[in-house]
């Protein structure tokens, strides 16, 4: 894999990432205003963004586990600290919005 295909895929990651805060945020939002209905949809979409982005994760761990050369790149570290921030957020969630999925 050439570094710039792997900063795509962190690229890809950051926003996928980010769309889930962001909707993670929301869901707690909606959350504490008494909107429930609301609430749950944001958070599934959070859980949409959150799962595109393992899926972007796991595209480079296969390829790594199959022998191929992934390169270094600080992007892919940034990417992955978005993915833990965004997961560590879904569960909080999950907590506070008392959800059992």
């Amino acid at each position: 894999m050439k570094k710039e295909d792997l900063q795509i895929v962190a690229f890809q990651m950051i926003s996928y990432a980010g769309e889930a805060v962001a909707a993670y945020v929301e869901a707690l939002k909606l959350f504490r205003a008494g909107q429930i209905e609301e609430s749950r949809k944001k958070y599934e979409l959070g859980n949409e963004n959150l799962n595109l982005c393992h899926t972007k994760q796991m595209e480079v761990i296969v390829k790594e586990s199959n022998g191929e050369n992934i390169p270094y790149s600080l992007v892919m570290t940034h990417a992955q600290d978005h993915y833990s921030t965004a997961y560590n957020l879904q569960l909080l969630c999950k907590i506070f919005m008392d959800k059992e999925d």
